[in-house]
């Protein structure tokens, strides 16, 4: 079950709140994000996710219902 993986944050599905989501690490760009959002511990790597607490509305992109994150992410990672 997601949890995200920003070290300090503590959003994960077990809160039910609808307004987070999260987010999977794009595979081309893993290494910049595992970078810039730094290692946790206990985390599988197919399981890192990012919620959404992390971005902007602009870093979103809308398909019909859903939105994923941009593969060209505008934000600084905002902190947690």
């Amino acid at each position: 079950m997601p949890t995200c993986f920003v070290r300090g944050c503590s959003n994960s599905h077990t809160k039910k709140r609808p307004d987070v989501t999260f987010h999977l690490i794009p595979k081309n760009s893993k290494t910049q994000w595992l970078s810039a959002i730094g290692p946790a511990p206990n985390i599988f790597v197919i399981q890192q996710r990012v919620c959404s607490e992390h971005f902007e509305e602009y870093d979103f992109e809308r398909i019909g219902i859903l939105r994923k994150i941009q593969a060209q992410c505008n934000s600084n990672q905002k902190s947690a």
